[in-house]
């Protein structure tokens, strides 16, 4: 199946990058006018000879037809009309003369981008980005993993990552492609077929304070509250919070409050998930906590991997930074009241947290992928279930009309994975990561 994935491949690779490169050339020939102009006002500083800003107007080819050549013809065209050329120290070429100049100019680089739009369109076709590959994938498959950092990054121009010139598309990028492919597929396929995990869990006060002896980094429990203070101790503010698994999740700071506020009635601090230990010591950033007098629930969603926990304390530069109370990587709160001491802190009633699908629920993924009717409608003739759900799919990831010909060789790949005694979702699977891969998906045609 491999072997046959990469003959399809190569051969839609072939055909699209003929469609993007095989213009013919035109040739042209340089207005009378527009040379004797030249002639008279620019070869003496660009010609052979002399070439100033290397620029050879004598033996420069007129060649519209030709992309790079019209770009060229198109500043010399935009300076001679803004008055840049020829300089100022230069004899100015009379009004008539000059319109003249720019109107026979204008005329054949008009008429050639004009053909050039009339054959192969106004945009060149282009790969998608990265981040666009990720939101197409998650639209059409109703999924919600991140993707994009999996995928090499994109290359960019004139400070952009949509321009065609500068993107590639090479063999170490198409295997990214498939493994990517395959992660988002297998995401779907059992989500619809083995349903959703779940996980809700509330966190108490004392729960997030307990201390199991040894390193401890965690928050201060004051009147029934979990506080944390302006400690500069890394990590200080982890909580057992761990993910059971990688996933996004809605988590619900209960009744937060500010301990001895600024001057703008709040305290400023950060959200973030990580190991939290030394040997894996990245954070990412889930969000900030604005605490106040008016205790209140904040509500933040996150993806988060397995085995990461939650760190919440204050965070404000300007904050006078609380003392640790115990030697070396230790926090103790024993025998001390920040509060009274004027430190400022971030004190919360409790933490939930919740396994979230923020795309799309368990049925959508499945309607998705199987249809309205789903899989048992084809129980008994997969083959025509394999056509009819193939060429849905096709439809909505080629996001145009698709013919016959264009389906052939997704549906033949499936019809191969029936043949060899798969089921039908394994043959759909096998159709769909092709998909996945297709130039017709990868680009914008």
């Amino acid at each position: 199946m491999i072997a046959r994935f990469s003959c399809i491949w190569t051969s839609a690779l072939t055909v699209w990058l003929v469609g993007l490169f095989g213009c013919s050339v035109r040739a042209a020939e340089l207005p009378e006018s527009v040379a004797a102009f030249l002639d008279r006002h620019c070869y003496e500083c660009h010609d052979a000879d002399v070439a100033k800003g290397k620029l050879n107007l004598a033996d420069f080819a007129f060649d519209p037809a030709n992309g790079d050549n019209l770009a060229k013809w198109e500043r010399v065209f935009d300076r001679v009309r803004a008055g840049e050329m020829p300089p100022e120290k230069k004899p100015r070429p009379e009004a008539p003369e000059l319109d003249r100049f720019l109107a026979d100019l204008k005329a054949p680089l008009v008429a050639a981008d004009r053909a050039e739009a009339t054959e192969n369109g106004r945009v060149r076709s282009r790969r998608l980005t990265r981040v666009e590959y990720e939101y197409t994938v998650h639209d059409l498959l109703g999924i919600d993993i991140p993707l994009k950092d999996l995928l090499p990054e994109d290359p960019g121009a004139h400070g952009f990552e949509t321009v065609a010139d500068a993107q590639q598309l090479s063999h170490h990028q198409l295997a990214r492609y498939l493994d990517v492919a395959d992660l988002a597929l297998d995401d779907a396929f059992h989500r619809a077929l083995q349903g959703d995990a779940t996980f809700a869990k509330s966190f108490t006060p004392e729960q997030l304070t307990q201390n199991r002896g040894g390193n401890y980094r965690g928050p201060d429990l004051r009147d029934g509250k979990s506080v944390t203070w302006p400690i500069g101790l890394q990590f200080f503010g982890r909580v057992p919070t761990y993910a059971p698994e990688d996933g996004w999740y809605r988590i619900t700071l209960k009744q937060v409050e500010a301990v001895n506020p600024g001057s703008d009635g709040a305290v400023w601090g950060t959200l973030r998930s990580g190991e939290c230990e030394s040997n894996a010591p990245l954070l990412s950033m889930i969000g900030l906590v604005e605490a106040t007098g008016q205790p209140r629930d904040l509500v933040f969603e996150a993806w988060i991997p397995k085995g990461h926990r939650l760190e919440l304390k204050p965070n404000d530069g300007e904050l006078k930074k609380a003392p640790t109370g115990a030697k070396g990587g230790n926090v103790s709160f024993k025998g001390r009241d920040l509060a009274k001491q004027g430190f400022a802190g971030i004190a919360h009633s409790g933490i939930e947290m919740e396994r979230i699908y923020p795309v799309a629920d368990r049925g959508t993924v499945k309607r998705y992928l199987f249809g309205e009717d789903g899989l048992k409608k084809w129980e008994a003739d997969p083959a025509a279930g394999l056509d009819q759900l193939v060429g849905r799919f096709a439809r909505r990831a080629f996001r145009r009309p698709v013919t016959a010909e264009q389906l052939a060789p997704y549906l033949g790949i499936g019809r191969q994975a029936l043949e060899n005694g798969e089921s039908l979702p394994e043959a759909l699977r096998a159709s769909y990561r092709a998909i996945l891969c297709s130039p017709r998906f990868l680009t914008f045609l």
